[in-house]
């Protein structure tokens, strides 16, 4: 399932995302490319540190950032210590955009 919380006006094109935190479900994908690329949007995936299935899917997750998904991540998550290490591990793949 993928939910997309928002669509602004036409002059921006972005729209904040959300799916599923345990697991990536099957038309996450799916759906991300096509607001990329069928519709012109960019997609920001919310809470990215928050997503158990990011560890196990990163390659994944770091191709739709190299589409254009951009990632936003909290900065509490470098505080709590059951999302520190994943926090960093992101930062340090280039893969967030939004702090």
């Amino acid at each position: 399932m993928c939910e997309i919380l928002s669509i602004p006006p036409n002059s921006v094109r972005y729209s904040l995302s959300e799916t599923y935190f345990n697991k990536l479900d099957e038309g996450f994908v799916k759906n991300m490319r096509n607001l990329m690329f069928e519709r012109n949007i960019t997609p920001i995936l919310a809470h990215t540190e928050r997503y158990y299935f990011i560890e196990k899917n990163s390659s994944i997750i770091h191709q739709l950032a190299l589409e254009g998904m951009i990632l936003q991540m909290n900065a509490e998550a470098f505080i709590k210590r059951s999302t520190r290490r994943k926090a960093f591990k992101l930062l340090k793949r280039e893969t967030v955009g939004l702090l």
